[in-house]
């Protein structure tokens, strides 16, 4: 026989803060184009889902929990310059991001 035994908690008050920047350069007498750009997040009271289970009392508890501390961070660019002729244009970007999470899973008393 399998019984469960479940508790659920919540709470909620999120705040997301973002930033975006952006470079932009051009040149007309070679058509050729770069562009810059950085971006940005972070979520203050972030809602997490946390799950916790008692093995003693065989209790599981699912909920949510507000933390601090979720961020991502990105920067690229791409680039644009004429093929001969100027029919056709090579276009060459990059592009990378950091993001820090954070969440519960936890077993144990």
């Amino acid at each position: 026989m399998y019984s469960l035994k479940v508790k659920v908690h919540a709470n909620t008050q999120t705040f997301r803060h973002d930033l975006f920047g952006m470079m932009s350069l051009f040149s007309t007498k070679s058509q050729a184009a770069l562009n810059l750009f950085v971006h940005s997040n972070l979520t203050e009271n972030n809602i997490v889902s946390k799950s916790e289970y008692n093995p003693s009392t065989g209790m599981r508890t699912f909920g949510y929990e507000n933390v601090n501390g979720n961020w991502s961070i990105g920067l690229g660019g791409f680039g644009s310059i004429p093929l001969p002729g100027k029919k056709f244009s090579l276009r060459l970007g990059l592009n990378n991001s950091y993001a820090r999470s954070v969440g519960f899973v936890r077993f144990g008393t």
